[in-house]
């Protein structure tokens, strides 16, 4: 096996753990989702998220295993929660059997704080796709509650109803694209924005109590939003999940955070 597509097929035909009909027909049909999980979560749910929340503050708040950029508060010494691992054992069978069709490995963690800007628009703030390979899903869960102009992430939809992708040269593994990224970058320019603005497309935000959550593919037209001044900033974890030829014992057993520094671009076959 050589690409991520022949990897994702050769998972799906070892994969026996099927517990029902699956939402989608592979992750390929998958844009954006944030019901999917709906009918899963439970009392405990909550009370796991309000745990998590409360020890990610208490990290935040000691400066223990945190580092700051210009944009967000980032935890990267997250292994000691164990309540990261009770959340997963929720989320992840659902995700292996409703949209992957096989099992999954969590191959980042990265949870973070936004924070108020100071300067200009960047990296993830501005509209861009990831280009990561299109077998990469993007689980969000945010722990606080999240409104329209407290940081939450914003994603593009067509005119038509449809969620944009933009096509990505992220497909043989262990080679970062085989050709250049369509927009340089990954950045999307304002004019293509634009363009699907005034053809009726809009800008989806999304919020939601504390437990609210959605999935998407990588390459998705999307960024995130930075809080305003008085509004309490949303916090939040992202899952990098791939599929998995084996099925692991524990979800986050072998599950890389911000450091050390890793390409979230790309995965090794397993």
């Amino acid at each position: 096996m050589k690409t991520y597509r022949e990897h994702y097929d050769y998972c799906r035909s070892l994969y026996k753990d099927k517990i029902g009909s699956e939402k989608y027909g592979s992750l390929y049909d998958l844009r954006v989702d944030n019901s999917f999980l709906d009918d899963h979560i439970t009392p405990e749910y909550y009370d796991i998220i309000k745990t998590i929340r409360k020890k990610i503050n208490d990290k935040i708040n000691n400066k223990q295993g945190t580092f700051y950029d210009k944009h967000a508060i980032r935890i990267n010494d997250w292994h000691d929660i164990s309540e990261l691992e009770e959340l997963a054992k929720i989320f992840m069978p659902v995700i292996e059997n409703d949209i992957l069709g096989c099992h999954g490995k969590i191959e980042f963690l990265h949870p973070y704080r936004n924070l108020v800007l100071e300067g200009k628009e960047e990296s993830s703030w501005t509209w861009h796709y990831d280009d990561c390979p299109d077998e990469f899903l993007k689980f969000f869960v945010n722990l606080n509650e999240v409104h329209d102009n407290s940081g939450c992430l914003k994603y593009l939809q067509s005119g038509d109803g449809s969620v944009p992708i933009v096509k990505t040269y992220n497909t043989v593994a262990g080679i970062r694209g085989t050709q250049p990224p369509i927009y340089p970058g990954s950045r999307i320019p304002h004019d293509v924005i634009g363009l699907e603005l005034a053809g009726g497309g809009k800008v989806v935000n999304i919020t939601g109590k504390d437990g609210s959550y959605a999935i998407c593919t990588p390459n998705i037209y999307h960024r995130a939003s930075c809080p305003e001044v008085g509004t309490e900033p949303r916090d939040v974890l992202f899952f990098f999940i791939r599929p998995s030829i084996k099925k692991y014992d524990t979800y986050l057993g072998n599950t890389n955070s911000y450091k050390p520094a890793k390409n979230v671009k790309m995965y090794n076959l397993d």
